[in-house]
């Protein structure tokens, strides 16, 4: 048997980097893990193995904390995720790579301003922005999670907003 390249080498360290981080806070392997093996892998494959990994880890949390969803606020997202995913996956089979890696760095960095830029107290928007909140975090978190595996930046976003800061927990 031989050696480990360093594309091998690449995609095992992102997975030993990334799998502690969602153990330890509950969620970022995707954050952490595609942009470390973009610069090894395809974008596409990278994303692939990924959320491959990500179902197969993600069952055993929510049957832990199946009491403290809110699934109210879930299942306002639900059709709009749909309709994300489906966005999603659409632009993730018909780009590039090319295009799939440059805009990878886009929402890196717009991560990385949304979360400079949320570090005050929420907004405290009225009932009725909530719905259209709802349907934007649906939305982004489908579309997000389809193209990249991850619904971070759509779900950091989204939770600035007063009705939706913990939309997934009570």
């Amino acid at each position: 048997m031989g050696s480990l390249g360093l594309t091998e080498m690449v995609v095992c360290a992102a997975v030993t980097l990334a799998f502690p981080v969602r153990g330890a806070i509950g969620f970022g392997a995707a954050t952490v893990a595609i942009p470390i093996m973009a610069f090894a892998v395809p974008v596409t494959l990278a994303v692939s193995l990924v959320s491959l990994l990500l179902v197969l880890t993600a069952p055993p949390p929510v049957f832990w904390d199946f009491e403290k969803v809110a699934w109210p606020e879930v299942l306002k997202t639900r059709p709009f995720s749909v309709i994300g995913v489906a966005i999603g996956l659409a632009l993730f089979s018909n780009s590039g790579d090319a295009f799939l890696l440059c805009s990878l760095g886009v929402v890196i960095i717009t991560y990385g301003w949304v979360g400079l830029l949320h570090m005050g107290p929420a907004w405290q928007g009225g009932v009725r922005w909530r719905t259209g909140a709802a349907a934007l975090a649906g939305l982004g978190c489908g579309c997000l999670g389809a193209v990249y595996g991850t619904d971070s930046l759509a779900r950091r976003g989204i939770g600035a907003l007063d009705g939706l800061r913990h939309f997934a927990y009570n």
